[in-house]
């Protein structure tokens, strides 16, 4: 048996359409994932019938500092958009994720997942607008 070192769960479905999780506690010789079963015995979750797949636990957030003047900048069909950034979650393992919020003032989550995020910037910062790299894209030209 290999201890469980990274955190993971395994996914089974439910009888009410979602699905229940329980951690990965230990990997067998073969690699297999295990997981407490019903009876406090250690079982191999890929062989469960309603097994789903095996995902990744992100480490616990254990502090959020503020993000003052601190704005998330999105690229917004070739105009730049600037978004206030909520804070910074801190998680266990030392990893720091943004957080953005909605015009409700509620955090919904890491605006890198977002598909036109551009960066984050520092208020004052100037964003880069009309500015290229050169074809040595090491050398800024202006447009």
């Amino acid at each position: 048996m290999i201890p469980a070192t990274q955190p993971y769960e395994a996914r089974f479905k439910t009888a009410h359409g979602g699905y229940s999780a329980e951690p990965v506690i230990a990997w067998n010789e073969d690699g297999e994932p295990l997981t407490v079963g019903k009876r406090g015995l250690r079982v191999v979750a890929i062989n469960h019938p309603d097994f789903i797949a095996l995902f990744p636990v992100l480490p616990p957030v254990v502090t959020v500092l503020p993000a003052d003047g601190w704005r998330i900048e999105y690229d917004m069909d070739g105009t730049r958009e600037h978004f206030p950034l909520l804070g910074f979650a801190i998680r266990d393992d030392g990893s720091v994720m943004p957080l953005e919020m909605d015009s409700d003032g509620h955090s919904w989550g890491d605006p890198r997942d977002n598909s036109n995020f551009s960066r984050l910037v520092r208020d004052g910062e100037q964003s880069h607008t009309g500015l290229s790299l050169t074809d040595d894209g090491a050398t800024p030209k202006t447009a």
